[in-house]
């Protein structure tokens, strides 16, 4: 029973893991998605601004299937607070 409940743990993690990068993965590497050449001082207005362009925010169709994303298809938000 405890290799049971061991194994049905390993596995709830990786899928929930597997979740998330599908989540954070979709957010954060678009071709559509600007890149820069600099960087800038972390924290500063102009770190805040490249936040915000350099995310993307994506609906989803429901409220139901963003809590499944945990809002994070919100990502400028996600980013900025």
């Amino acid at each position: 029973a405890a290799m049971k409940a061991l194994l049905g743990g390993v596995i709830a993690d990786m899928m929930s893991n597997l979740h998330s990068f599908i989540i954070v993965a979709c957010n954060h590497s678009g071709s559509d998605l600007y890149r820069y050449s600099t960087s800038c001082k972390a924290y500063s207005a102009e770190w805040f601004l490249r936040c915000a362009y350099s995310s993307v925010n994506f609906e989803t169709g429901s409220d139901l299937v963003d809590i499944a994303y945990g809002w994070l298809n919100y990502q400028i938000e996600h980013h900025m607070f």
